[in-house]
């Protein structure tokens, strides 16, 4: 037996075959088992699988869960309507006709026909239901009155009068001037709007 001949035409195999250059020591004893001479104890050769796209490999390849650009804190829609439906009084039935959640945010789910005719008493609706709803679903104390008058605004029931009319809601306290007015949702008015909202002619049952 050559020895000399078998390993020098082993490793040419291997120069050969281009295998890298980390697997050659194992590709060097594969081949010279292959020649059919004494078997070795290493591994066949078994190159590393490649990376999904665009991920590292060990990676599922699944979109991660983190956050979806949305900054504000939300409960999921059933958990706001039966939170909001607990704490108010307002059945979860009727809380699915007056409000939806549209890219993440609450909006009214009323047509401008099916609020009151009067704009003082249209703005009382939108913008008290807005503000409990931001409440329930947003987690906000605050909530900025630009929300609800950009909502009267959609509906066609925004006049000049708009601060003044929403001003007037039972229990409600606004702060701050122009376009830093807040409102804050305080225990009062949670108890009261069910009542405030059968008053303005809103069906709460």
């Amino acid at each position: 037996m050559d020895v000399a001949k078998v390993l020098k035409d082993s490793w040419q195999a291997v120069l050969d075959s281009g295998v890298p250059e980390e697997f050659r020591e194992v590709a060097f004893n594969r081949a010279v088992d292959l020649y059919g001479y004494a078997p070795t104890v290493q591994s066949p050769i078994v190159p590393p699988p490649p990376p999904p796209p665009g991920g590292s490999a060990g990676s599922s390849g699944g979109s991660s869960s983190g956050s979806s650009g949305t900054t504000h804190s939300s409960k999921s829609d059933n958990d706001f309507y039966q939170t909001m439906s607990n704490a108010t009084g307002i059945s979860e039935d009727a809380l699915l006709r007056l409000i939806d959640i549209h890219d993440g945010a609450p909006r009214i789910a009323l047509k401008a026909s099916q609020l009151p005719r009067a704009a003082a008493k249209a703005q009382k609706v939108v913008s008290l239901l807005i503000i409990l709803a931001r409440h329930y679903f947003n987690d906000e104390n605050e909530v900025a009155l630009s929300y609800c008058l950009a909502e009267c605004k959609r509906l066609g029931c925004l006049n000049n009068n708009f601060k003044r009319d929403v001003g007037r809601i039972p229990d409600l306290m606004l702060v701050g001037t122009g376009n830093n007015t807040t409102a804050k949702v305080r225990e009062p008015l949670v108890k009261s709007c069910a009542g405030t909202l059968k008053k303005l002619g809103v069906n709460v049952d």
